[in-house]
């Protein structure tokens, strides 16, 4: 069979598309449907189709990881931010315009590349109100460890298993997407092509997808992410906000300047985040950070130093 190229291959995805497409307003959603609207997907009008291939071509650039209950992900912290883990059994989730030098920035990104004259302040508030929580599949690897810690630092091993089932829609586990490739290239002619077809701007309706979008310049942090959204989406509104507000009850919410984050618990209504180990960087001082190694011995995790 002979490759297709990216834009042979968006041709083939849209005339597939194209077989679900109806004219029906407002759009039905039933439960199943749910993750594909989170990846801001269902925003057009299509009949409900098993194998809508547009939005499984979306699903799979972005692996679901929700249901790897025994695969381990790692995350780095500086000493004091792990001794105040610790202590308080929460974790920080920011804000992606927190992070205004990478996370929201590759947001923003996202869309140039593609494009998109969205208004700015709607991309600001898509970023506001979307809280990620970001691992690496590696805890050894020497440029994550000077880059994030300065090899000071400590890096947790963690499994994330999923909660109530009824609450799995409100929030995202995925691996990121890193803009590189054929894949991109195919991704950017599906939505000029759809927008000469049915004159619709399907930019925007993907910003679900963009929180977890990356350059390739990043793709050495083999990121994953958890993302949860605060903003009340109209299809389940008051569900919504009472989940989020019940998570937050639970938490603390903050706002330093520009950033915004919360204090999630590690076992909350939506998942647990359970610490298997604890690995201590190159240059990390167990003089220098007693507090820590005292929490950390306290609660009986095991430990080890990283060459």
């Amino acid at each position: 069979m002979t490759r297709m190229t990216p834009s042979q291959k968006a041709q083939h995805i849209i005339q597939m598309n194209n077989i679900c497409i109806t004219n029906s307003f407002p759009i039905q959603f039933s439960d199943a449907d749910w993750m594909d609207y989170t990846l801001g997907i269902s925003t057009w009008p299509y009949n409900d189709h098993p194998n809508n291939p547009l939005k499984s071509y979306l699903r799979n650039l972005i692996p679901d990881l929700s249901s790897n209950n025994n695969q381990s992900f790692y995350r780095y912290f500086k000493p004091k931010q792990l001794n105040l883990l610790l202590k308080t059994k929460k974790i920080q989730m920011s804000s992606m315009r927190s992070n205004a030098k990478n996370d929201s920035l590759e947001y923003i990104g996202y869309f140039k590349t593609l494009g998109s004259n969205v208004n700015p302040s709607v991309i600001d508030d898509a970023q506001n109100s979307t809280y990620i929580l970001c691992f690496s599949d590696s805890h050894d690897d020497k440029k994550i460890w000077k880059e994030y810690v300065n090899n000071t630092g400590v890096c947790i091993e963690c499994v994330i298993t999923p909660k109530e089932p009824s609450k799995r829609r409100f929030w995202e586990f995925r691996s990121v997407y890193y803009g590189v490739g054929t894949e991109f290239s195919t991704l950017t002619d599906i939505i000029t092509q759809f927008k000469n077809m049915h004159n619709i701007d399907i930019v925007f309706p993907t910003h679900k997808f963009a929180q977890f979008y990356k350059r390739d310049s990043y793709s050495w942090e083999r990121e994953s992410r958890i993302c949860i959204q605060e903003e009340s989406l109209s299809i389940v509104k008051d569900e919504y906000e009472e989940i989020f507000k019940e998570l937050v009850r639970k938490s603390e919410m903050h706002q330093w300047g520009e950033r915004r984050y919360i204090d999630v618990p590690l076992r909350n209504s939506m998942f647990d985040i359970e610490i298997k180990k604890v690995y201590l960087g190159p240059k990390f001082s167990i003089l220098k950070n007693i507090p820590m190694m005292t929490r950390l011995i306290w609660s009986k995790i095991p430990y080890e130093k990283v060459k």
